[in-house]
């Protein structure tokens, strides 16, 4: 039986990586198309993080997968300082990473997507979450 965990809000958005001007308490999808929501965006690459909390009463073998449904641009993605994808095309969405072996009490998700060809143009389309299980 499996459970899954919406990373929803909370995410930080910017134009570099810890970026110190960037949007706190962005909520996905973040629709790139949306002018509204990417006001002022007009970058090659945009930044996504947060962190989360280690799901209660899991045990070291519970299986848990972090899943990043749809973006726009190519994803690189990080668990804390660990990589978990480089330059990964939305072709290949869901992406899925197994991060069964990576837990800890608390955690940074950081994500990278880039599209030199269209700046301004990339962005978490959907959703990520985590499946226990």
């Amino acid at each position: 039986m499996s459970h899954t965990i919406r990373l929803r809000a909370a995410w930080n958005r910017g134009q570099r990586r810890d970026d110190p001007q960037a949007d706190s308490h962005v909520a996905l999808p973040d629709d790139p198309s949306s002018e509204a929501e990417h006001a002022g965006i007009d970058a090659a690459e945009i930044w996504y993080w947060r962190t989360f909390n280690c799901p209660s009463g899991l045990q070291a073998d519970t299986p848990l997968a972090l899943i990043v449904h749809a973006w726009r641009g190519q994803l690189s993605l990080w668990l804390d300082d660990h990589p978990l994808a480089e330059n990964v095309l939305p072709d290949v969405a869901p992406l899925c990473s197994d991060i069964t072996g990576l837990l800890n009490a608390s955690h940074r998700l950081t994500i990278c997507l880039k599209d030199n060809r269209q700046p301004g143009r990339c962005g978490l389309a959907g959703i990520v979450t985590l499946e226990i299980g």
